[in-house]
């Protein structure tokens, strides 16, 4: 059995632990809270502009424009991995990250968002495919901030340098449940959008001066909507793991604060009958 003393220091490390992990907790509700909104806001916006994209598209199916002609297409992917700055929320960046690696090939890059993602990457021998890590904040960026990494992204894809440009983030499904996805950001895919399906926009809408000319002067924005999207989803994500985990965590301490509590109350009975036993022995050889 423990000393008493130690088992007080104990249960106090613990209580100051539990302490942490609980605010930690109620600060992570709050921010779902606040980045549900985000969340619902940008899935809106999002939505309609695709919707525009989508009969863009169906006017101008071909978009073997957005390379430049007389370029070879190297044999390598850029991959947008979203992860987090900040540790403490569960097995989020584990389960992103080893979903981005049974999809990458040796010779495809990665750029990260989150410093999780690169010391993860790193520590499995991964750091040289990095090119690019990037810090992001949902309070004090937009998609707008992500204007200058489409036109260097897209300045990329059109001097083939990357065969596609793909964003692997965390898909919120709901406040307890998520997954990783990956979305074809380039080259374009029509099917991503249905667009075969609904044909009567093609004779409805009219584009001047032309649907290529307007998916070249929107397409910036389409790649950081994306981008910017995914990020999104995944910083909510990060914040309900991080709840759930806080969550836990403040429960098992509760568990062993309790369980300590009881080992302190016998070893604290033990003591005491150990001293009306001395008192007792020392009372009966006095007679």
């Amino acid at each position: 059995m423990q000393s008493l003393d130690l088992i007080k220091k104990r249960i106090k490390s613990i209580e100051a632990t539990r302490k942490i992990t609980n605010a930690m907790k109620l600060v992570a509700t709050t921010k779902i809270k606040s980045q549900s909104k985000s969340f619902e806001a940008v899935s809106i916006f999002c939505h309609e502009y695709y919707r525009v994209f989508k009969a863009l598209i169906l006017r101008e199916p071909n978009l073997d424009f957005l390379r430049l002609p007389n370029k070879k297409v190297q044999d390598q992917d850029l991959y947008i991995l979203c992860t987090s700055d900040l540790g403490l929320c569960g097995p989020f960046n584990n389960t992103i990250c080893k979903f981005l690696m049974s999809k990458i090939r040796p010779q495809d890059k990665i750029l990260v968002f989150g410093q999780k993602g690169v010391s993860y990457l790193k520590l499995h021998r991964m750091g040289d495919q990095i090119i690019k890590t990037m810090r992001w904040d949902l309070d004090a960026n937009n998609y707008y901030a992500l204007l200058p990494l489409s036109y260097e992204i897209l300045s990329a894809y059109a001097t083939g340098k990357y065969k596609n440009i793909k964003v692997v983030y965390t898909e919120f499904k709901s406040t307890v449940s998520s997954a990783p996805k990956m979305w074809n950001i380039l080259p374009i895919w029509p099917e991503l959008f249905g667009a075969t399906k609904e044909v009567q926009v093609r004779d409805w809408t009219i584009f001047e001066p032309s649907a290529k000319d307007i998916i070249k002067a929107i397409l910036p924005v389409y790649v950081s909507n994306l981008v910017y999207g995914a990020l999104v989803e995944s910083t909510l994500c990060e914040s309900t793991s991080r709840r759930f985990a806080m969550e836990g965590a403040t429960k098992n301490a509760t568990e062993l604060i309790d369980t300590l509590r009881i080992q302190y109350n016998q070893a604290r009975q033990e003591a005491i009958t150990q001293e009306i036993n001395e008192i007792v022995a020392g009372a009966t050889e006095k007679k």
